[in-house]
């Protein structure tokens, strides 16, 4: 409410606000930033996207490594003076230009694919895990894949091509075990955008979200019973019943969650001109 009534020296503290957008959002949301702090407030944001970074007038750069070797403020002040801090990994991704290590996509050597479950009161239930990505855990993952069965290990892939393969399958599974109180897993809204239907495996917000907008089905965490009947609905669902779901969810994403929509409540929120 106090937001509302365009107070201004208000301080505003976002972590890693971009986590999710696609890179031509993230204007944007740069955008949206910029309009706070004409308005005379003080944004303070937790990044990790060099774009974000070199829109910002203070760099506070904490490091110089991870986790028990960091912690070290190694260098505060404007963005051209990070460039001559040696020990600085930002800086080395700010300033030159083959910093980014480039990844060798592998090719899947097996799939695994568990057929004819009887466990926490699935029945008869048939699995195929798909995984997607690179990072820290990488390796071990591809090793685990490539032993075992049903386990599909497909590595880094851009936006388009996990789009293109996300709508080779039926429903897309979104589990959230434990709640996050003010967030919502952003795999949902990339599914409504596809038009696949949504399994959600949580509470909170996102549960709210699929019920309301009619995108597919949800269950509770640790409610296998409940989990094994929503897959049943869905193997035994009419093509139509389909259909409807599919197009649920579309309109859900074009009508409200998506980016310009929200950003233009949000600048209402805020009372922002446009």
């Amino acid at each position: 409410t106090q937001i509302r009534s365009q107070l201004f020296g208000v301080v505003y503290v976002l972590d890693e606000p971009s986590a999710g957008l696609h890179p031509a959002d993230t204007q944007a949301l740069l955008g949206a930033l910029d309009q706070l702090i004409a308005a005379g407030n003080s944004v303070f944001v937790v990044e990790h996207d060099v774009n974000v970074i070199k829109h910002a007038d203070w760099i506070v750069d904490v490091g110089p490594d991870a986790g028990t070797h960091g912690g070290e403020v190694i260098y505060s002040g404007p963005i051209s003076g990070l460039q001559g801090v040696a020990k600085s990994h930002t800086a080395r991704f700010l300033f030159t230009a083959d910093a980014i290590t480039k990844h060798t996509c592998r090719q899947p050597q097996a799939w695994l694919k568990l057929a004819a479950i009887e466990r926490n009161n699935l029945q008869k239930l048939d699995v195929e895990f798909h995984i997607y990505g690179i990072g820290s855990q990488e390796s071990k993952i591809a090793e685990y894949a490539n032993n075992v069965e049903n386990i599909f290990f497909h590595g880094s892939r851009n936006s388009n091509e996990i789009k293109e393969e996300i709508l080779k399958y039926d429903i897309g599974l979104v589990p959230l075990k434990n709640r996050i109180f003010g967030a919502v897993p952003s795999k949902i809204f990339e599914l409504m955008q596809l038009g696949v239907p949504i399994l959600f495996v949580g509470s909170g917000e996102g549960e709210r979200i699929i019920k309301n907008s009619k995108c597919g089905l949800s269950s509770k965490p640790n409610d296998y019973e409940d989990l094994s009947l929503n897959i049943s609905i869905f193997k035994k669902m009419k093509s139509e019943d389909y259909v409807t779901y599919s197009k649920n969810c579309i309109n859900a994403h074009s009508t409200k969650y998506n980016l310009e929509y929200q950003l233009k409540n949000l600048k209402s929120y805020l009372n922002l001109k446009e």
